[in-house]
């Protein structure tokens, strides 16, 4: 009679196990693929940290490069205008030179002109 007899008390039994195992096994399911997602998300960062510093490597490459080839480049103008400097210095040596002849020549046809003239007597010896 006892079953016979409905009451309003609820009778709680406890949950069957499978029903545990489900629900644990969902939650492992659950945690594996936040885990993996993290996991994905730090390999990403970590991969464009890595590029970026494969590219800021190779941007401090090519600007050392530039660097060095501008630091040759100066050297060579600078050396050539030197050079230019020395041969423009014995051009005006020379022109010095020939300007000094060319004005002693003057001097002396001036002095022959004055002979023929007959303004001065030139001794010669």
């Amino acid at each position: 009679m006892s079953a016979d007899v409905i009451s309003d008390q609820t009778i709680v039994q406890p949950p069957s196990p499978v029903l545990g195992i489900i629900i644990a096994i969902l939650l492992l399911f659950t945690g594996i693929t936040a885990l993996r997602y993290q996991y994905n998300r730090l390999l990403n960062t970590l991969n464009k940290k890595s590029k970026q510093k494969s590219e800021v490597y190779t941007t401090k490459q090519e600007l050392e490069y530039l660097k060095e080839t501008f630091i040759s480049s100066q050297e060579e103008v600078q050396a050539d205008i030197q050079s230019e400097m020395k041969s423009i210095r014995n051009l005006q040596k020379e022109v010095t030179d020939q300007l000094a002849e060319l004005r002693g020549i003057a001097s002396l046809l001036v002095q022959q002109s004055n002979v023929n003239s007959g303004k001065e007597e030139v001794k010669l010896e």
